[in-house]
């Protein structure tokens, strides 16, 4: 299942190594991160099943000097890090290195999916990935993405959206 689930406020998760975790293949990341003010700082998350960070439901939250790799050993379609639907609210995603996503079909990055918004995400490495980099889909809005390394086998940035959206990032800002 899940290393470790923040809920709540003002919660810190600093210095720890979290690995193997969600060997069923579902949303049962290293750290999976929800609430407001939430801080996920110098840890080492490795080796998950799907993704290896999960920000479903972070707002005002700070991820930073992070070192995440090794997910999707046993599902395909997944960043190592992911969220869906979120209300960012202004969290940031820093100073990362993101690097081999195992999956070997649609492998990713950072992985921004449907209906993201009020993300800061800058100076962060991803490297060891197939398929994308920095993957965002639509609709998104109000992203800011600015001195970042994405390096992927097919694209360093995508962005794609769905038959239920149309072609939105309104507001955000890619640099």
């Amino acid at each position: 299942g899940v290393g470790v689930m923040m809920r709540g406020e003002d919660n810190k998760l600093i210095n720890t190594y979290i690995h193997d975790t969600d060997f069923i293949g579902s949303y049962a990341s290293c750290v999976s991160l929800a609430g407001k003010g939430n801080v996920v700082s110098h840890c080492t998350l490795t080796r998950s099943g799907r993704t290896v960070l999960d920000y479903g439901d972070m707002y005002q939250s700070l991820i930073q000097f992070c070192d995440m790799s090794h997910s999707g050993l046993i599902t395909s379609d997944l960043g190592l890090s992911y969220g869906n639907v979120i209300e960012g609210g202004n969290s940031e995603v820093r100073y990362n290195v993101l690097h081999h996503n195992d999956d070997d079909h649609l492998d990713m990055g950072l992985y921004y999916d449907h209906g993201t918004q009020n993300i800061i995400s800058h100076h962060n490495i991803v490297y060891g990935v197939g398929y994308s980099g920095f993957q965002i889909n639509h609709y998104g809005a109000y992203h800011l993405a600015y001195h970042n390394t994405f390096v992927a086998d097919k694209n360093g940035f995508r962005s794609s959206w769905g038959n239920k959206y149309g072609p939105d990032l309104l507001k955000s800002r890619f640099v």
